[in-house]
């Protein structure tokens, strides 16, 4: 019906400026980033290592800010600035695509790096990192359930191998989680070899914990005859 198009057309314009409020919310607040504007007096290096400008030369010195440029053959190329612009010249961190030339247009945002913050979020993302790695558990020779890795509530645990090739004989595996500080619960249990690929490295941990120890332990069923070593391979990531 023609009332019902023209309400759906009425929403549509409603909706369409709402969208443009909020661009030109965006649009006002990075144009308060920027402290100069200028253009190019003079081709910069070939290997677009450096930008000329003059005019630089009596305005403040903009080293550590950022650099973007608004036209020519790179437009939209943004670079942090590594070197006292005062004498007019503005030294890029990572060169631009190529010479930047006489009569190219380049802002000035006041956006300045600390070296010391991004070396600290360097290393907060290096924590958060997945990080894979291998032991050894020895089983002794006993029927009594062994703790064959234990992991601190700080990990979470991707993935967990046990390789099973020593064994000789039947036995559980284990994993468990901690609830209260000291006691854990049992949250899952494989035999072997019936639940394990037989005579190769299998993934056993389907349970992944947060903010909770979490162990692994293995109790034969039939005596070993002698110690047996379990290489683990496990890659956990710090929460």
């Amino acid at each position: 019906m023609p009332g019902q198009f023209y309400q759906e057309a009425k929403k549509e314009r409603t909706d369409l400026s709402a969208i443009l409020s909020a661009l030109g919310e965006v649009e006002q607040k990075l144009e308060s980033l920027v402290v100069y504007r200028g253009e190019t007096t003079a081709p910069g290096a070939g290997d677009g290592s450096t930008l000329i400008c003059s005019d630089l030369t009596s305005r403040p010195d903009y080293d550590g800010c950022l650099v973007v440029i608004k036209s020519g053959s790179y437009i939209g190329q943004p670079r942090q600035i590594n070197g006292a612009t005062t004498g007019g010249t503005v030294i890029p961190d990572i060169p631009f695509g190529g010479q930047i030339v006489t009569g190219i247009k380049f802002a000035i945002l006041g956006i300045r790096v600390n070296i010391v913050e991004v070396a600290a979020i360097e290393a907060k993302l290096d924590g958060a990192a997945a990080q894979p790695a291998t032991t050894v558990f020895t089983l002794q020779n006993n029927l009594l359930e062994q703790d064959a890795i234990t992991f601190a509530a700080a990990l979470r645990i991707l993935d967990i191998e046990l390789d099973m090739n020593n064994l000789t004989q039947a036995c559980t595996v284990r994993e468990h989680s901690q609830v209260d500080g000291v006691n854990y619960r049992q949250v899952s249990a494989k035999a072997f070899p019936g639940d394990f690929d037989p005579g190769t490295k299998a993934v056993v941990c389907g349970h992944t914990q947060k903010n909770a120890a979490y162990k692994i332990t293995l109790q034969s069923s039939v005596l070993e005859g002698a110690p047996r070593d379990i290489p683990i391979r496990y890659t956990t990531r710090a929460i």
